[in-house]
């Protein structure tokens, strides 16, 4: 018999992943079922509010960043996802007022399962464009430095990067490939776009636990250490084409 999949969480009116719906919910003025999916032992981890855990802390949280949508007069668009055998990734983008402008902020949601039931959520975007003070905290325990059973051409592509190694970089990139920054930014490989990311690109990823695979795209979590200031948190969708080589990698990150 096939393996079961993976529960969901106790039952509510919300069906779905969590880290499809989390947006969503509070947008549409479910927080309460949503809590309740979370359930009295989640943690919620945000680069504006911090880490909150279990209870009421999760509650303030959510009531928080409930605030801080209907300030901006967000809207959450869902732009894919996938899902690994302990955690299930969400992309998407909120549109928002920042600084008497609407931008789009793409984000990225990890709900990682755990046992008893047990979730934590981490949510990953850009701060410094939104004009709104993050709470200081330490990047999220990403629960050790196992070994991670990285695709090849993830594995090349990070240790390219690790020598500073433009060649090799642009090597694991397919000829339209690219890379979009935290801000939403494109970096073609065509037009030299994808050598300067690289070459301009501050700090180094230092790879912890937080993988998710589906045969197409991996999501990976990482901590970076930039030559000055405290670890920061992030996350990077790397998405194979048909050649097997890179087709694009998408970050959200604390910029």
């Amino acid at each position: 018999m096939p393996d079961a999949p993976p529960s969901r969480g106790p039952a509510t009116s919300l069906k779905g992943w969590l880290s499809e719906l989390f947006f969503s919910a509070i947008l549409e003025g479910a927080s309460a079922p949503l809590l309740s999916r979370l359930g009295a032992k989640a943690i919620v981890d945000h680069p504006l509010f911090g880490r909150a855990v279990g209870g009421e802390e999760v509650r303030t949280m959510v009531e928080r960043i409930a605030r801080f949508l209907e300030e901006t007069q967000a809207s959450y668009t869902r732009a894919g996802g996938l899902i690994g055998f302990d955690r299930d990734v969400a992309e998407g983008s909120l549109m928002l007022l920042a600084g008497g402008q609407v931008i789009a902020l793409p984000v990225s949601i990890v709900a990682e399962r755990r046992r008893s039931r047990e979730v934590e959520l981490r949510i990953y975007h850009a701060t410094r464009s939104l004009g709104v003070e993050a709470t200081p905290r330490a990047a999220p325990d990403l629960h050790g430095t196992a070994e991670l059973s990285l695709p090849r051409i993830v594995q090349a592509n990070l240790a390219a990067a690790a020598r500073h190694d433009a060649s090799a970089i642009l090597a694991t990139f397919q000829e339209q490939g690219r890379v979009r920054d935290a801000a939403g930014t494109q970096h073609q490989k065509d037009g030299g776009g994808l050598a300067t990311f690289y070459a301009t690109r501050a700090g180094s990823e230092q790879l912890r636990a937080g993988l998710a695979d589906d045969g197409r795209a991996c999501a990976l979590e990482f901590t970076r250490a930039p030559s000055e200031g405290p670890a920061r948190s992030g996350l990077a969708i790397y998405e194979r084409g048909e050649s097997g080589l890179l087709r694009e990698v998408r970050l959200y990150e604390e910029l």
